[in-house]
């Protein structure tokens, strides 16, 4: 069977030229699964192609046209997920009624009843989608629109107005006996740009309840671990097939397990397989040993979701984090050598002005090299996306934020505008200290310009 994987576009729909080199791991293993079971996959990436024009759908319309697919995946993501929607509406444009079309993802698992009631999606699959693509796939190629997709576990179709979801699948245990994401059959195969292939993850789910978070309303949240020889056989690929040179671990909380991670460290050395990369912790997950096991395997940031300077909001959020420990596991990465940024969320329900301006002092008193501010979006499957929200539950990431404190919108907005000016204003004397320090730094008049208040 002929399949088409999509990754919904938003860079690529402003016409302005504007690309996202960031590899979807999920399409990938998708890709990978059914591409071992013969089927023939091609992954349409719109971000990834510079289109300058008005007519982005136009251009997709004729891609998914002369790809000519039997069936198609779309990725159901919050942040994207109107374009998803305009996706599907697409391929049936296009491609008429019988291509049959599955969707995926977080937004689509957390929101299925809205994901399964998308004209022109024929199933939603909820969760890791690996085992109910191949049966899903291998069904409708053997018995057409015959099939019934609820003899697969872990899926949902809509059926005379009804939403009916099959028993539900348990995640898979054995991470090392499912193929590596494959990063071929790229619909813009001339498009091919170093960030596509250096990015991976070898654990999956996590063991913490932050109310902010999908993964603790996930099917199941026991952490599951690649072995370390998996994850550095796909390393020694990805460098000998593409030339990875750097490599970006996304991992919910990298150094978790530390034994697990100091026989990685120590195996990535062993094997010459030590090169630049990135990852996210917490702070409260890291060991000195840990820390210098990283640095000598080429670690050259840790990002660390820290999130508030008050412990009481910490408590309430259940990050159940000490300032203290904070402090500690920064100093740590730092002392190791490693740069350490910081992301950070105001706009709690119970949050003041004085708090968010207390997280703000604390963030900046940190010493890291970036700090990076959000305001609170609950995402669905989160704690806060079921008991902070009323009316509709939707989310644009573009549009303004929701105001969830109890000061008015006005004032909210003012104290988060201010609270955004001093990170960027740190940052911006943060990174002209640091160039001041490199071989052959610019001049004083050469350095970017200074962000406005």
């Amino acid at each position: 069977m002929k399949v088409l994987l999509i990754d919904p576009p938003a860079t690529f729909l402003r016409g302005d030229g504007v690309t996202r080199h960031l590899f979807p791991l999920g399409l990938g293993a998708i890709s990978a699964v059914l591409t071992e079971e013969g089927h023939t996959v091609r992954v349409l990436l719109p971000d990834t192609r510079s289109y300058r024009g008005d007519d982005p759908w136009g251009v997709l319309e004729g891609v998914i046209a002369e790809e000519a697919p039997d069936l198609v995946g779309v990725t159901g993501m919050t942040g994207t997920f109107g374009a998803a929607v305009k996706v599907v509406d697409s391929v049936r444009r296009v491609l008429g009624p019988d291509v049959t079309v599955l969707m995926g993802g977080t937004h689509a698992t957390f929101c299925v009843d809205e994901a399964v009631r998308v004209p022109g999606v024929d199933v939603v699959v909820k969760g890791e989608g690996e085992d109910q693509a191949v049966s899903l796939v291998n069904g409708f190629e053997k018995q057409g629109k015959s099939f019934d997709p609820l003899t697969v576990p872990g899926v949902a179709v809509l059926r005379d107005g009804m939403v009916c979801h099959s028993p539900t699948k348990p995640p898979r245990r054995d991470l090392d006996n499912l193929p590596w994401s494959r990063r071929e059959g790229l619909v813009w195969d001339e498009l091919r740009h170093p960030l596509l292939y250096q990015s991976l993850i070898t654990t999956r789910g996590c063991p913490y309840k932050c109310t902010y978070c999908g993964i603790p309303n996930a099917t199941d949240r026991l952490t599951r671990y690649r072995s370390p020889k998996d994850a550095l056989d796909e390393i020694a690929f990805l460098r000998e097939a593409y030339g990875v040179e750097d490599l970006t671990f996304y991992d919910p909380v990298f150094t978790l397990n530390r034994r697990r991670t100091l026989a990685f460290m120590k195996q990535m050395v062993e094997r010459d397989l030590a090169m630049p990369f990135t990852c996210q912790t917490r702070a409260d997950r890291v060991q000195a040993d840990v820390a210098e096991a990283m640095a000598q395997a080429g670690c050259t940031r840790v990002f660390f979701g820290i999130e508030s300077g008050d412990e009481n909001s910490l408590a309430k959020m259940k990050k159940h984090m000490s300032l203290d420990a904070i402090r500690s596991g920064v100093k740590i990465i730092q002392d190791a050598g490693i740069g350490a940024s910081g992301f950070f969320i105001v706009g709690f329900p119970w949050e003041t002005e004085a708090l968010v301006e207390q997280t703000v002092d604390f963030a900046l008193s940190l010493g890291l090299d970036m700090v990076n501010l959000f305001s609170l979006t609950p995402l669905p499957g989160s704690e806060l996306w079921q008991g902070a929200l009323e009316g509709p539950k939707k989310v644009d990431f573009r549009g303004t934020q929701r105001n969830l404190t109890s000061l008015s919108d006005a004032d909210y907005f003012r104290c988060f505008s201010q609270a955004k000016s001093r990170f960027e204003e740190y940052n911006h004397k943060s990174v002209q200290s640091r160039m001041s320090h490199w071989p052959g730094a610019l001049p004083d008049q050469a350095m970017p310009p200074k962000l406005p208040r």
